[in-house]
């Protein structure tokens, strides 16, 4: 099983870490603010292609959330 609100935190961190505003990684990814805000606080899961859309634009591997 999944456990997408500790997916959420981890990243809610990276974004942080890597100084992106909630606005700005969602215009780089393409993905709407609300979204990516309700991904990263749980409410929503995140389907896998906007998951490795973040990846990507995050730079993280898909290795890095294989504790998730």
């Amino acid at each position: 099983m999944i456990d997408f609100v500790g997916l959420g935190i981890f990243l809610y961190h990276i974004r942080n870490e890597l100084g992106y505003t909630l606005e700005e990684a969602a215009g780089a990814s393409n993905i709407c603010a609300r979204t990516l805000y309700n991904i990263e606080n749980g409410i929503s899961k995140p389907k896998l292609t906007t998951l490795y859309t973040l990846l990507d634009v995050y730079g993280v591997p898909l290795s890095e959330i294989q504790y998730f």
